[in-house]
C-alpha cells in the first residue's frame, strides 16, 4: 500500500452543476438512480469522466438547525450531517441559500450566507435545512473509463484511468479499479486499485495477489520541469537461476533489460526459481541453448529465460488477443512458475501494460506465456 500525495483538488467542482451527455438514459425518479449508456462524458466544474457507461446516484440530504441563526453566522449546527457532502456544497434554510466549505462534527464550516441571489436572514432553531440535489455516487465502466480533474492553482491535469472509476462525492473520493493508473505531468501511478481523495490530494494504491503497484517519477531539471517528454513503465522480464558451471562464456549477441553479457547453456541444465538447490526447479535447458545472462554472484547466474525454453504463467484477465500475440492490460503483472497463486507458484517476472506476449497453453483463467 502506497500513499502518494498530489495537489488538491479545484476548490470549486462541488459548487459547479453536473452536465452529463450520452447515447441514452434510463432514469428512475423516486430513487435517483439513473443509467446513461453510448459515449458517457460527465463534467462538473474541471471534473471529466469519459466512459461506456454510468451508473449514478442523485440525492438531498435533510435535516434541521439545531440553534437559532442571526444573519451573520459562519458557522451553522446542525442536527445531522448524514448525506451532506464532507468537502462542502450548498444548503438551503428557508429562503435562503448557504454555501460551506467543510464539516467539522455536526457544524457546517467555512459558511457564505445569502448566495445564488438570496438574501442572509435569521433562522430559529428546529428550521429544515435541505442541500441540494447532489452526485452521491457514480460508477463509470469502460475501455478504459478515464478521469481528469485539473487541480486549484495548476496549470495541468490529473488524468486516471481503469476498468471503472466510481466517483463518491460525499465523501470526496474517486476510486479507478482493474489495471488503474493515475498521472500528473510525468508522474504516474499504477495499481490494480487508486483512491484519489479530490479533497487532500492523496492517493492510496494498492496490487494484488497477480499484479504489483508501480510508482514512475519522471527525474527533473533544476527548475523543476521534468526533463523527459513522457513516461511509461517498463517491462521486467522472467529471470530465473541456474549453476555457473552450466554456462560457457561464448558472447552471442545483447539483449533487454541491460544484461552483463550472453553465454551458450554447455549442457542438460536444470533451472531454479531462485537461487538455492532447496527452490522449485522449474525446468530445464538443453545443450548449447543461448542465454542471456543478467546478474552473477559466487554459486549462482540469474539469467533471462530464451522465448520458447520455460512454461510461465500469468493471469490471463489482464492479456487481451491482438492478431497472433496478447497485449497485457495492466502494470506488474505477476509471471509465475504454476497457474495458481498458492506458495509453490513462484513469481520470477512482471510484465506491463502493451507487453507483447504468445499464449501456448491455457488452465482456466490462467495462460501459459512463450
Amino acid at each position: 500500500m502506497l500513499v502518494f500525495p498530489l495537489a488538491s483538488s479545484g476548490s470549486d467542482d462541488r459548487d459547479q452543476p453536473v452536465v452529463i451527455q450520452a447515447d441514452e438514459v434510463d432514469m428512475d425518479l423516486k430513487s435517483g438512480l439513473r443509467l446513461y449508456r453510448g459515449n458517457v462524458s460527465v463534467t462538473k466544474g474541471s471534473i471529466r469522466i469519459l466512459a461506456d457507461k454510468i451508473e449514478m446516484t442523485l440525492t438531498f440530504a435533510s435535516t434541521t438547525v439545531n440553534e437559532a441563526l442571526d444573519a451573520t453566522e459562519t458557522t451553522i449546527t446542525l442536527t445531522s450531517v448524514t448525506n451532506f457532502a464532507t468537502g462542502g456544497g450548498v444548503v438551503t434554510i428557508e429562503d435562503e441559500d448557504i454555501s460551506y466549505s467543510g464539516i467539522s462534527g455536526k457544524d457546517l464550516t467555512g459558511v457564505v450566507r445569502g448566495i445564488n441571489d438570496t438574501t442572509a436572514a435569521t433562522h430559529a432553531d428546529g428550521k429544515a435545512a435541505n442541500s441540494n440535489e447532489q452526485l452521491a455516487l457514480a460508477l463509470a465502466t469502460g475501455q478504459p473509463a478515464v478521469f481528469r480533474q485539473r487541480p486549484a492553482g495548476k496549470s495541468h491535469d490529473v488524468v486516471g484511468k481503469g476498468e471503472s472509476i466510481e466517483m463518491d462525492e460525499v465523501n470526496n473520493l474517486v476510486t479507478l479499479r482493474g489495471g488503474a493508473s493515475l498521472k500528473q505531468q510525468q508522474d504516474t501511478v499504477y495499481g490494480e486499485t487508486i483512491v484519489y481523495d479530490l479533497r487532500s490530494g492523496k492517493l492510496r494504491v494498492r496490487g494484488n495477489s497477480n499484479s504489483v503497484t508501480q510508482t514512475i517519477l519522471a527525474p527533473k531539471t533544476p527548475s523543476g520541469a521534468s526533463s523527459v517528454k513522457s513516461s511509461s513503465a517498463t517491462t521486467t522480464r522472467a529471470r530465473i537461476v541456474v549453476r555457473p558451471d552450466a554456462l560457457d562464456r561464448k558472447p552471442v549477441g545483447t539483449a533487454e533489460d541491460s544484461p552483463v553479457s550472453s553465454d551458450v547453456i554447455i549442457g542438460p541444465s536444470v533451472v531454479y526459481a531462485q537461487p538455492s538447490v532447496d527452490s522449485l526447479a522449474i525446468g530445464q535447458f538443453s545443450p548449447n541453448t543461448p542465454i542471456v545472462v543478467h546478474s552473477r554472484t559466487q554459486d549462482w547466474v540469474r539469467v533471462i529465460p530464451p522465448s520458447g525454453t520455460l512454461q510461465l504463467w500469468v493471469y490471463g484477465k489482464y492479456l487481451t488477443k491482438t492478431g497472433g500475440h496478447s497485449s497485457v492490460q495492466a502494470n506488474g503483472i505477476r509471471i509465475r512458475t504454476k497457474p495458481s497463486t498458492d506458495p509453490t507458484s513462484v513469481v520470477v517476472g512482471f510484465l506491463n501494460r502493451g507487453d507483447q506476449v504468445r499464449i501456448i497453453d491455457q488452465r482456466g483463467l490462467w495462460s501459459a506465456i512463450d
